[in-house]
């Protein structure tokens, strides 16, 4: 075996989920090769710290209704268009639980609040201060004509 035969034969036993410690042929090459030592070594312990973790994560809160709200959904708009589809009810429970208008709603509601965001600092920006103001007379006129 040489080593692109070892590193193609570990991540098969990887993929197949199998100890590369049990395969003899591996522990043979990797007693004569440093690189491949090392590999196997660091393939070891990270096989050992996947199997401190559970075979099995517990659903969200929810999970089985959103996945019946979903797949009724997805059969009522296939029904509606006349198509005979099979939903994809996980894609949508892991999904946001929004409705999907709202999904397609949001990016425009956010480009349209950037554009009214954009218009309103145009608007503010070019609208003259109090400092700014220009008046019909000078300063000077003013003030004799507010004094009693």
């Amino acid at each position: 075996m040489n080593c692109d035969r070892f590193e193609e034969r570990i991540h098969q036993l990887l993929d197949r989920r199998e100890d590369p410690r049990d395969d003899a042929s591996l522990l043979r090459h990797a007693s004569r090769c440093d690189d491949c030592a090392a590999t196997l070594t660091a393939t070891q312990r990270l096989v050992d710290r996947f199997d401190d973790f559970p075979r099995t994560l517990p659903l969200p809160e929810g999970f089985a209704d959103r996945v019946l709200v979903a797949t009724r959904m997805e059969a009522a708009e296939a029904s509606l268009r006349g198509e005979r589809q099979v939903a994809e009810p996980i894609r949508a429970a892991v999904a946001d639980p929004y409705p999907r208008s709202l999904q397609v709603a949001g990016p425009w509601g956010a480009v349209l609040a950037l554009g009214g965001l954009l218009v309103l600092s145009i608007a503010v920006a070019e609208r003259p201060s109090v400092e700014t103001a220009q008046v019909d007379r000078p300063p000077a006129s003013i003030a004799e004509a507010t004094s009693i």
